[in-house]
């Protein structure tokens, strides 16, 4: 959660704000800031004294005098006229920068502008309103006066938005879908919000933040080239470097260092007669991506001293009004100019690398055009030409606009920047320079193979495929489809692609750019290559085909027949002896599988809403096992808030509890906070306690978030003496390498030590997982109710050294097997039409079919009045045994007759009844000892392809991490027809019936009841009423 108080914003905020929509807060002192300066333009309004911009007209109109009565309309009259741009719209991420720019100048309190302008555009970023601002129309001064223009034209409700899906809106529709109402404004409050060089300042900055990745990206590009091509590593030692005193050129060349370090490859051919110079692509490397480095240092400074800047015309000092020149971005275009030039020689030096690799004559050994059989096959020859084309096109991107000046508003602004124009130009070169930078990452991994069997470096080889898929240009915003109009064959198909989308849905992933929906790790798909295939297969499958994917990669299409699932998945499955993390890391590093995690590899992810439910029940559970069936004036003390663990907090005070929760990542705190499900977020751990502290005596249900890593807080706390009712965690402690943070480390730190050094990072999260497993035993001594939440800690604490790390249970054995012995568990829809009021519908239909359910009562009233959609509308509830098949009919019958707009998925979650072999989660002290059988999931998937579902998954590690659990899911697509009912009967019987039985097998008698109540047949068990 980043705090606008008019003081400087870095450009790490702003990408957080802008890119990952981390939330935003108006800081207490800022009213009190702008309080004078407002004081100040209200009395020289009302005195009549000229002042510009307040009884002025603007720009060549500056010696017009505007009547009294005509003040305010002067205001809304300068937004409006100035939003006259033209062309596409910028991206979100612009736009939003953007308002974060202009909300830190007029909070600095010279703008004379009144908070609610602040609050009002804190309130756009929080609701994620994004405004339609066309990309042409500044000219970098007077600042950027149209983009600002069309961005304040929707703080006062003119002009366009962005609507949910990418299209058009108007302003006033879009604040009121999301409780806003327009702002009013008064007296130079018009100028105000379109006087300042934001767009380009916010262009920049993101340019500068991709361009620093680029470089480290393009020092592992050279690295592997320098191992395919059998160069020497001479020219980096930092000795000779160090003859030189250039940061960029001693950082570069200590890249390369760290990269080839241990290369096979280099060393078979450090003694050779060729390895004497090599060609400067590569040998000068780190003299260029060095000297990139400089410069892009050099631009870094400027566009965070303009972050730090108040760059409004006019301003208010002393009480006056002050004409000046701040909104002047000379210094920014400037910048803007210099990386581009960046841009187009990393690049140029690139493609001259790609150009060597497939030149036989050159590549010492590689045949020509990497291909295994020239002559019959081009091999990447065309590859190259795509990279000299987009050098070209950069070359002559490099050529300055910052000179390019002209005289506007009748010679009064006689000379202008051109920044706007320069930093949008630079955002492409940036996008084309990571395309280069692709297809050389592409390039030498052909040629790495082709030297097989001397293999790369340790580092070049864990990189190699991360690298490409990062670089690459398929990274891209995904949605799925909306309404009743199908893009496959059929809603069987459809249903699929979809939700496969929705997974990767911004609003819905965890980081979607890398495909990982959440978790840390879990993926929907492998590669964007292999996300694009998935979608073409699904997009031509028949309905009586079915789509093998492995570990996210299509392999397969085969003829089965109509009742057979579409689309049949398999995740991370390694035999057991191999089943390791080290093994896994090392297989994905290559590109032969990927982490699945649970509802993220099969499709059925709904966002945190999905984990929400089975928290809350956890949750009752504990409050009717403990404190006599609520949560009032108790405190739960928990942390992270990511995929799974952000349920927490309002599955905590749905329960009427108050809750403390810990969370490393801000951006995680701020989604946490947009969708609802924390109320508020303290400044410190004991502004934390002294919040939730107060709600516990008054009663109240609260929920508190506070960036801090459970490490070293929990101990704190128990040194404190911090009394705590309920204590568990949600970290992504399952994954010690790419989940879990150590103590000490900042999420960037943490980001770092992972790359250069996994092993050591492993290490370090084991030890602090140590310390924070011991903290919750000792609390468990102190009598708190500390439970597992099935993330792995404490095997990892054991990992780390904590001998007693099992000392308190798991959360299934404590609270929730009696629900699995009825074969009770998640039970998921989602509305493929996009349309909320299809979710309304199926709401009331299952309050309707199931009158006596008190509890699933009182959860869809709660969800409908607290829970905010992600991506494709969607509910959860826990069904069990004999109830699950009802609510599918019902909803097929809605479909059938109309009254939802399209048909509507139905899965669930891993986590069920009979689905899942997981000794230290759902499986944990099952009564015969059958926690480590694994027969179950496989037969309840197979059982659940003979029963007609639509998508059928089996994974491997979940939430607990490889070598630990085995599980699977399934979803059939209701769409109205006789089949799809078939589907829907067996498949919603059979699933949680193969929950019923493995629970009576293992001796269950509540399960055994089940079992003869809903006529479960187990051969070996007399189950007859």
């Amino acid at each position: 959660m980043l705090t606008i108080d008019g003081g400087p914003v870095h450009i790490e905020d702003l990408v957080k704000v802008a890119r990952h929509r981390e939330g935003v807060m108006v800081g207490p002192s800022v009213h009190a800031t702008m309080a004078a300066s407002r004081a100040a333009v209200e009395r020289l309004d009302a005195e009549g004294v000229v002042a510009y911009g307040v009884t002025t007209g603007f720009g060549a109109l500056a010696d017009r005098a505007i009547e009294p009565a005509d003040r305010v309309a002067l205001q809304r009259a300068v937004v409006v006229s100035h939003a006259a741009g033209m062309g596409e719209r910028l991206d979100d991420e612009v736009v939003r920068g953007m308002l974060l720019l202009r909300a830190r100048t007029l909070a600095a309190g010279y703008s004379g502008a009144g908070a609610a302008l602040v609050d009002g555009l804190a309130a756009l970023l929080q609701a994620g309103v994004v405004p339609w601002v066309p990309e042409h129309g500044s000219l970098g001064a007077s600042g950027d006066l149209a983009p600002l223009a069309h961005a304040g034209s929707v703080l006062i409700g003119e002009g366009w938005a962005v609507g949910d899906a990418g299209e058009r809106v108007p302003a006033s529709d879009a604040l009121a879908s999301h409780g806003l109402a327009p702002v009013a404004i008064g007296p130079k409050e018009g100028l105000a919000l379109i006087n300042g060089t934001d767009a380009t300042a916010a262009t920049l900055a993101l340019a500068v933040h991709d361009i620093e990745a680029l470089l480290r990206a393009a020092d592992c590009a050279c690295a592997m080239s320098v191992e395919a091509l059998n160069a020497t590593t001479r020219a980096f030692d930092e000795a000779v470097i160090a003859l030189r005193p250039s940061p960029g050129q001693a950082a570069s060349a200590a890249n390369l260092r760290a990269l080839l370090r241990e290369s096979p490859l280099v060393a078979a051919h450090r003694v050779s007669h060729h390895a004497v110079q090599d060609a400067y692509s590569l040998r000068c490397a780190p003299q260029v991506h060095g000297a990139a480095r400089d410069v892009v240092g050099f631009c870094r400074t400027t566009v965070e001293r303009e972050l730090a800047s108040v760059v409004d015309n006019p301003v208010i000092l002393d009480m006056e009004v002050v004409s000046a020149g701040n909104f002047h971005a000379q210094a920014l275009a400037y910048a803007a100019d210099l990386l581009a030039s960046v841009c187009a020689d990393v690049a140029a030096i690139s493609e001259r690398r790609v150009d060597r690799l497939l030149d036989p004559a050159r590549s010492r050994g590689l045949p020509a055009f990497l291909s295994p059989d020239p002559g019959l096959n081009s091999g990447l020859m065309i590859a190259q030409y795509t990279a000299a084309a987009l050098v070209a096109a950069l070359r002559t991107a490099a050529t300055p606009l910052a000179v390019q000046s002209a005289s506007t508003s009748a010679g009064q602004e006689d000379h202008v920047s051109m920044s706007f124009e320069a930093a949008q130009r630079t955002r492409r070169s940036v996008t084309q320079l990571r395309a280069v930078l692709a297809v050389e990452l592409l390039c030498v991994a052909q040629a790495l193979e082709l030297r097989a069997p001397l293999r790369p470096a340790p580092a070049t080889q864990r990189r190699r495929r991360r690298r490409a898929a990062a670089v690459s240009a398929g990274a891209r915003p995904v949605r799925a489809p909306r309404g009743a109009e199908r893009t496959c064959h059929s809603w069987q198909t459809e249903a699929p692609l979809r939700c496969l989308m929705n997974n990767l849905d911004p609003d819905v992933a965890e980081n979607p750019n890398d495909l990982v929906v959440y978790g840390g790790t879990g993926r929907a798909a492998r590669s964007w290559e292999c996300f694009d295939a998935i979608v073409a297969s699904l997009r031509a499958l028949h309905d009586d085909e079915t789509l093998l994917v492995q570990s996210g990669k299509p392999v397969g299409v085969a003829r089965t027949h109509e009742l057979a699932p579409r689309v049949l998945i398999a995740n991370s499955l390694l035999v057991p002896r191999w089943a390791t993390w080290e093994e896994f890391w090392r297989l994905e590093s290559m590109g032969l599988t990927m982490y699945g995690q649970m509802t993220a590899g099969s499709w059925i992810y709904i966002g945190t809403q999905g984990i929400l439910q089975g928290t809350y029940e956890t949750f009752s559970a504990v409050a009717r096992a403990r404190f006599g069936g609520s949560l009032r004036g108790r405190l739960v003390v928990t942390a992270g808030l990511g995929g799974m663990g952000g349920a927490q907090p309002l599955a905590v005070t749905m329960n009427d509890g108050v809750a403390l929760c810990m969370e490393v990542d801000p951006a995680r705190i701020a989604r946490r906070m947009q969708t609802g499900y924390v109320d508020t977020v303290a400044e410190s751990l004991d502004d934390a306690v002294r919040r939730c502290d107060l709600a516990r005596e008054r009663g109240e249900a609260l929920s508190v978030a506070v960036r801090a890593n459970a490490a070293d807080a929990l101990p704190a706390l128990l040194e404190s003496g911090l009394g705590v009712d309920v204590l568990t965690d949600q970290t992504s402690a399952h994954d010690p390498l790419n989940g879990y943070v150590p103590a000490g480390l900042g999420t960037d730190e943490a980001a770092a030590l992972r790359h250069q050094d996994p092993g050591a990072y492993t290490a370090r999260s084991r030890e602090s997982m140590a310390r924070h497993c011991a903290a919750m035993v000792a609390y468990q001594a102190r009598g708190a109710e500390v439970f597992d939440y099935g993330n792995s800690l404490r095997e990892q604490a054991r990992l780390g050294g904590f001998a007693n790390a099992f000392a308190y249970p798991g959360f299934v054995p404590a609270y929730i097997r009696p629900q699995f012995c009825e074969g009770r568990g998640p039970f998921r829809w989602v509305a493929l039409s996009g349309d909320r009021q299809d979710i309304a519908r199926t709401d009331q239909v299952l309050l309707e079919l199931f009158p006596d359910n008190e509890p699933l009562h009182r959860w869809l009233h709660l969800a409908e009045a607290r829970v905010h959609f992600q991506g494709l509308p969607a509910r959860i509830c826990w069904l069990g045994a004999g109830e699950r098949h009802l609510a599918g009919l019902r909803f097929n019958d809605l479909v059938r007759s109309g009254e939802v707009a399209a048909p509507i998925v139905i899965g669930r979650d891993h986590l069920d009844s009979g689905s899942v072999a997981s000794p230290y989660r759902e499986t944990e002290a099952m009564r015969d000892g059958s926690d480590a059988i694994a027969d179950w999931p496989v037969l309840n998937a197979l059982l659940n392809c003979a029963s007609g579902a639509t998508w059928v998954a089996v994974h491997h590690g979940g939430g607990v991490g490889m070598g630990l659990s085995i599980h699977a899911g399934a979803q059939v697509c209701v769409d109205g027809t006789e089949l799809s009912a078939q589907r829907c009967e067996l498949m919603l019987t059979n699933d949680p019936a193969s929950g019923v039985m493995r629970h009576a097998d293992a001796g269950y008698e509540e399960a055994r009841t089940a079992a003869r109540d809903h006529d479960v047949r187990i051969p070996m068990i007399d189950t007859r009423a």
